[in-house]
Formats: structure tokens, C-alpha cells, sequence
């Protein structure tokens, strides 16, 4: 098993610098590693779910994520 999961990390993080060339596919993996969203939650994102909140010097990013009526907020990477 934990061999398993080494395998699992180092593909996830092939997977990420490997989709560098494109900043939307780059954009959208970040989202998915950061906030483990799944795939219903990504299918219901709107422009309005990302909100930015201004704590003195610090920006931070979240994102909402509704899926059967459950709705989680999730931090994200800016």
C-alpha cells in the first residue's frame, strides 16, 4: 500500500509541471490538487464560486464547491 501511494504522489506531481504548457489545464489541475474537488463540483463551478478576501498584506483564495446540494468551501492556491 504505501508503496502505492509514493507511486500516486509522484504522478500527481509529474502531472502537474507537465501541464504547465497550457495555463488553463495548469490552472484547473491546481484546483483539483488543492481542494481534492471531485468531479460533480468541478462540472457546477461558476466564475462566482472563486471569491478573494483581503486580509492586510494577504490575499486569500477560495473556492466554493457545491455538489447534491452540499455546499464546501475550499481553499486554493492563488
Amino acid at each position: 500500500m504505501r508503496k502505492t501511494l509514493v507511486e500516486i504522489e509522484e504522478d500527481m506531481q509529474y502531472i502537474n509541471i507537465a501541464s504547465r504548457r497550457s495555463l488553463f489545464d495548469h490552472a484547473l489541475i491546481r484546483v483539483i490538487l488543492s481542494s481534492l474537488a471531485e468531479k460533480d463540483e468541478l462540472l457546477n463551478l461558476r466564475k462566482r464560486d472563486v471569491v478573494v478576501l483581503n486580509e492586510g498584506d494577504e490575499q486569500i483564495h477560495y473556492l466554493y464547491l457545491r455538489k447534491g446540494g452540499r455546499v464546501r468551501k475550499a481553499p486554493i492556491d492563488s
